[in-house]
């Protein structure tokens, strides 16, 4: 054991420390077979807490409690959470200055509120009274570090406001801590948020939300390498992740249509899950090559080029909506190269079958055909008439439900290519694509505002530079006067005339040193007095500006 090792060298207080720690990844990786629980290969809690309260060695007993605290809540078991979270409080002084300690209420503000629920209403009272003490800490400590902090105070406030029924509001700080986590590059808290938003949205009876904020999670966990978290998912919510949870079933009849988010059996076995059914390698470094690309037309290249290999496609179109009206932004047959940043409407395409083009917008659900040529519901359409195409895979594009584009795949070969295991890795490429299809939008419209504003700039100084043009050939002097409610003026812009006509030089109008007053001919003075009485009018506004030429 390393604690044993590393106490061998005197190092007894290391050891320890890291131990907890070493145990609890573990857990997380699978290699435990109480995932909630610190006992394996490192160490064994039962042996292990006795042995450092012997030894009175606070640190390690505040961390250990704590990796307990976070374990059990991680994975749902809330009473013996609160058990060894008021445990990791008692050891608080002892972890004083570690990044732990606001860990800790982050952990017990969840927590309490996931006990809410089922407490009495003095408990309920106390209950709030205690995360709103965590969140005064959470928001001094986001204060000073927003991008430690800031989408752990959104989550638990979050949480406060689904306890309260406060629904609408609720929602948006899930959004938002989700956002947060991401931008400030914390998966796992990602992960945490996309589930409780997912369970929320569950208890709301929200259940096409919560499957879209729960499938999000599961690849979060996934991408974190929480195996032990992504089967505690697959357990709890078989049916909401029905679409990357099917298992392979007997062959289908020519005439049989898959709907891959249909109801499904799923298996408890290790195989069926998809950390086990699926190169994770393979699915990561997809999941890299799409989350790196910020460029629409790289993206789009990118992705039609994973598809086509890793889908078992030998023609991929890709087609993004964009004011409710589905444009064909990119294509790929196998052994060619991607073509992108098309502009075509689907309507205008004879690359595509309409109907099942149609009908997955409508109904946002993916479809398998097993022979497109065959199936009744394709009879009429005139794309599936000419090319009569095999094995078919159309599939939504979705990001929090909402609809961001469809890939329509065709493997013309054999009939049933695209296999329960092809279906899931294209949910699963579905998935990131949404995220960096939003990602590349946002990138493109920000080039296109740099753009406008450019041009607008450009405009502007070809503007200033014809008026400067003309002021300094125009005949005279071209002045600007402003004045301030208080009464006093100031000249905001004199022209280069100001030297020919009175032989002082226009900064020195501008600066103060010198008045138009002090060039007036006696017989202006009449003038004068008139443009007094005017300033004195104007005074009331907050400042004007007026303008004139000599």
């Amino acid at each position: 054991m390393l604690y044993q090792a590393i106490h061998q060298l005197k190092q007894i207080t290391p050891a320890h420390f890291l131990a907890s720690y070493y145990q609890a990844v573990l857990n997380l990786l699978g290699q435990s077979e109480h995932p909630d629980q610190l006992i394996g290969t490192v160490l064994d809690e039962r042996e292990f807490v006795p042995l450092l309260q012997t030894q009175n060695n606070r640190t390690a007993l505040f961390y250990l409690f704590f990796n307990q605290t976070s374990l059990n809540y991680l994975f749902g078991n809330y009473p013996v959470a609160a058990q060894k979270s008021a445990l990791t409080q008692q050891y608080l002084d002892a972890g004083l200055g570690s990044f732990v300690v606001p860990l800790y209420h982050f952990y017990d503000a969840l927590i309490r509120l996931a006990m809410y629920e089922t407490a009495t209403e003095a408990e309920q009272i106390d209950i709030l009274e205690q995360v709103n003490a965590h969140q005064n800490n959470l928001q001094r400590w986001a204060s000073f570090v927003p991008a430690n902090h800031q989408h752990r105070w959104e989550l638990v406030a979050a949480e406060r406001l689904r306890v309260l029924n406060q629904k609408a509001e609720a929602s948006e700080y899930y959004d938002r801590a989700i956002a947060l986590a991401q931008e400030y590059e914390y998966p796992y808290e990602a992960a945490l948020a996309n589930e409780l938003a997912a369970k929320f949205y569950l208890a709301w009876h929200k259940e096409r939300l919560a499957q879209e904020y729960l499938i999000e999670a599961y690849y979060r966990y996934a991408r974190w390498g929480g195996k032990a978290k992504v089967a505690d998912l697959e357990r709890r919510y078989p049916q909401l992740l029905a679409p990357i949870l099917q298992q392979a079933g007997p062959a289908l009849s020519v005439h049989e249509t898959v709907f891959a988010t249909g109801t499904v059996t799923s298996s408890s076995s290790p195989s069926s899950s998809l950390s086990h059914s699926l190169h994770l390698d393979t699915i990561f470094k997809a999941f890299q090559t799409l989350s790196s690309e910020i460029k629409l037309d790289k993206l789009l290249a990118s992705l039609l080029a994973i598809i086509i290999k890793e889908a078992g496609a030998d023609k991929c179109v890709l087609m993004v909506l964009r004011d409710d009206r589905l444009l064909i932004k990119g294509a790929m047959t196998a052994g060619s190269d991607p073509i992108v940043l098309q502009r075509i409407p689907v309507e205008e395409s004879q690359e595509i079958p309409l109907t099942l083009i149609n009908k997955v917008k409508h109904d946002r659900q993916s479809l398998v055909l097993w022979d497109a040529s065959a199936d009744p519901t394709l009879a009429h359409d005139a794309y599936i008439i000419r090319q009569q195409p095999r094995s078919v895979l159309c599939s939504p594009i979705l990001r929090q439900g909402k609809l961001m584009g469809i890939l329509y795949l065709e493997n013309n070969l054999v009939n049933g290519a695209f296999t329960d295991e092809r279906v899931e890795l294209l949910n699963l490429l579905c998935t990131q694509a949404a995220i960096s299809l939003e990602n590349a939008r946002l990138y493109e419209q920000a080039q296109d505002y740099a753009q406008q504003l450019e041009q607008s700039l450009e405009q502007l100084r070809i503007n200033e530079a014809r008026f400067q043009k003309l002021a300094d050939n125009v005949p005279g002097l071209i002045y600007q006067i402003q004045i301030e409610s208080d009464g006093s003026a100031s000249m905001s812009y004199v022209s280069s005339g100001c030297q020919r006509l009175y032989e002082v030089a226009a900064e020195d109008l501008m600066a103060g040193k010198y008045s138009l007053r002090d060039f007036e001919h006696p017989d202006d003075q009449a003038h004068t007095f008139h443009f007094k009485r005017l300033s004195n009018l104007l005074k009331s506004s907050l400042h004007f500006t007026m303008s004139g030429a000599l």
